[in-house]
């Protein structure tokens, strides 16, 4: 059942679906179907975002959701090697203040982005 009034139902059902095409991504890469595993996280990462932008649309946003969401979906970008994206994804979860379990997860994750980026 859909409800579109509300969107963190949406934003849920974004996630939901950017976690399967992740899942599918990993099954796909230990079969050794490097192509059609891209396909899927890319799919993963269109999910994601749009996930990530049903809740920044909230009136409330739901800023534990929002650092995640930002989280899954640059680390999906840098899977894919867009390093640019990641970093803004990164950098805008962090400009958001979150939790410090969170923050610090953020910016480990930005950390390896960044050295990508300097290799890349």
């Amino acid at each position: 059942m859909r409800h579109p009034e509300n969107k963190s139902y949406s934003a849920q059902l974004s996630h939901d679906g950017a976690m399967s095409w992740a899942k599918t991504a990993r099954e796909l890469d230990r079969r050794g179907y490097a192509e059609v595993k891209k396909k899927a996280l890319t799919w993963a990462l269109e999910s994601e975002l749009r996930a990530l932008n049903y809740l920044l649309d909230e009136d409330n946003i739901d800023e534990p959701s929002v650092s995640l969401f930002s989280k899954y979906a640059a680390t999906f970008a840098a899977d894919l090697g867009d390093y640019q994206m990641a970093q803004r994804l990164l950098d805008e979860a962090l400009a958001r203040n979150p939790e410090p379990k969170m923050k610090a997860e953020l910016l480990r994750l930005l950390a390896d982005v960044q050295s990508d980026l300097e290799g890349a």
